[in-house]
C-alpha cells in the first residue's frame, strides 16, 4: 500500500479511534464502590483533562499496525473493537507518563494548556498530580484486564486462536515497557545534573570530561532515546498491533524494534530541537531543557564545535533557570550553527532509517507490507512542527 493510502487510511482510523473514547472510559470508570466516589469524581476530571486531547498517533498506529500485521487470510469482517480500546490503553499510558513528567521538569504548559499538576497546586492539593499520573499509568493494563475476563462478548467478537496468549503478552509488553521507560526517565534526570556521574571518563573534541560534561555525551544521549523515548512511543504501540494480530515469526519483533528505536532516536533530537528553537504557540509547551541542563541532542552535538572560550560560556550558562542564560545558550547554538547542522543530521538520518527499512524483508503473508508502514512512520515524522 503506498505511503499516501496510508495517510488516508490514518485520518480514518482516527476519526473512528476518537469515536471510541466514550466506551474507553466508561471502561475505565466502571466498578469504583461507593465508598470511593469523591475519588472516582477526581479520576473523572483527570482523564477528561489529559486524555481528551492530543495527536493520537501512539493509539492510532496500535490499529494501524493490527490492519498491516494481521494474516492476509484473516476474515476482514473481523471486530476492530478490541484493537481501537487497546489503543486508548496506549494513550492512556501515555498520558500518565506525559503528567509525570510535567511534575519532574518544572512545566508550565502541555498541548497549550497549563500543565495538569499546576491546575492541582493551585487548588492546594499539593501534589496530587503525582499520584495521578500513576493512576493513568496503572489503569491502563487494568482495562487490559477489565477486557479479556469482564467484557467476554468483545473478545469473543474477535475469536483469537490463543486469547490467554494474546493477554498475557500484552500484560507483559505493557510491564516490560513501563519499566523501562522509568528507567530512561531516571537516567534523563540523573544525567541532568553535573553532580551525577553517567559516564566514568573520557575526551570529547580533545576537551576532557570534567563535573559538567562528563554526562552531556552520544553515549548518554543514545541511551535516554532507547530507554525513555523509543520504546513506548514507537515500539510499545506497533508491538501491541502484531501481538493482537498474534504474529509468531522468529526474531521479527526483534528486528522491527532495531527500526523503531532508530525512529526514536531521530524523535528525541527532533523534539529536543524544537525545545530550543521551536514556536511555543505551535508546540504547545514551554522549552524547558536548557534551564534544566538536560542531555540534549543539542549540547551534546555543542560539544563536538565549541572553542574553549564558547565552552566556558557554555558552562557557566548552561542549567540555569533565567532568561538571560538561557538566550546567551540559544545566541551560542547559533553562533556554531547547529540549527544547520541539525538539518544535515536529520538527512543523513532518514537515510539510515530508509535503508534500514529496505532491509526488512518477511514474505508476503501480512494484508500490508510493513515496510510501508514504517515508510509512512518516516514521512509523519520528518515533517512534524510541534
Amino acid at each position: 500500500m503506498p505511503t499516501a493510502d496510508l495517510h488516508i487510511k490514518f485520518r480514518e482510523v482516527k476519526e473512528i479511534f476518537e469515536s471510541y473514547f466514550d466506551t474507553f472510559v466508561s471502561l475505565l470508570h466502571r466498578g469504583y464502590p461507593k465508598s470511593l466516589e469523591l475519588a472516582k469524581q477526581h479520576f473523572q476530571n483527570v482523564v477528561s483533562y489529559n486524555l481528551s486531547s492530543g495527536k493520537r498517533i501512539r493509539g492510532v498506529l496500535v490499529v494501524l499496525s493490527y490492519l498491516v500485521f494481521r494474516n492476509k487470510n484473516d476474515d476482514p469482517k473481523r471486530s476492530l473493537s478490541f484493537v481501537y480500546l487497546i489503543g486508548w490503553c496506549v494513550e492512556l499510558l501515555h498520558a500518565g507518563f506525559l503528567v509525570l513528567d510535567d511534575i519532574i521538569d518544572n512545566s508550565t504548559l502541555r498541548r497549550g494548556q497549563p500543565c495538569w499538576h499546576l491546575t492541582q497546586a493551585n487548588l492546594n492539593r499539593g501534589l496530587i498530580g503525582i499520584n495521578d499520573g500513576l493512576h493513568l499509568v496503572l489503569s491502563a493494563k487494568y482495562v487490559i484486564h477489565s477486557l479479556f475476563f469482564q467484557n467476554q462478548d468483545t473478545v469473543n467478537l474477535h475469536m483469537w486462536k490463543d486469547q490467554n496468549n494474546v493477554c498475557l503478552k500484552l500484560c507483559k509488553l505493557f510491564d516490560e515497557i513501563s519499566y523501562k521507560t522509568c528507567s530512561g526517565q531516571c537516567l534523563d534526570i540523573l544525567s541532568s545534573n553535573p553532580n551525577n556521574q553517567c559516564l566514568l571518563n573520557g575526551k570529547h573534541n580533545g576537551l576532557e570530561f570534567d563535573s559538567f560534561t562528563r554526562n552531556y555525551s552520544p553515549s548518554v544521549f543514545e541511551a535516554i532515546t532507547h530507554w525513555k523515548t523509543g520504546l513506548y512511543s514507537f515500539y510499545l504501540p506497533v508491538a501491541c498491533g502484531m501481538i493482537l494480530a498474534e504474529v509468531d515469526i522468529d526474531g521479527i519483533f526483534e528486528n522491527v524494534q532495531h527500526i523503531l528505536l532508530r525512529l526514536g532516536n531521530y524523535f528525541q533530537a527532533q523534539d529536543d530541537y524544537l525545545d530550543c528553537f521551536g514556536d511555543s504557540e505551535i508546540t504547545g509547551k514551554v522549552g524547558t531543557d536548557i534551564a534544566e541542563g538536560k542531555c540534549s541532542w543539542l549540547v551534546v552535538e555543542a560539544l563536538k564545535y565549541l572553542s574553549p572560550e564558547q565552552y566556558a560560556v557554555l558552562k557557566t550558562n548552561y542549567g540555569k533557570p533565567d532568561r538571560e542564560s538561557q538566550q546567551t545558550i540559544r545566541n551560542l547554538y547559533d553562533a556554531i550553527k547547529l540549527p544547520e547542522k541539525f538539518k544535515l543530521y536529520e538527512k543523513q538520518a532518514k537515510t539510515e532509517i530508509t535503508t534500514s527499512i529496505q532491509d526488512f524483508i518477511y514474505g508476503d503473508q501480512f494484508c500490508i507490507d510493513p515496510r510501508d508502514l514504517f515508510f509512512f512512520l518516516v514521512e509523519l515524522l520528518f515533517q512534524r512542527n510541534c
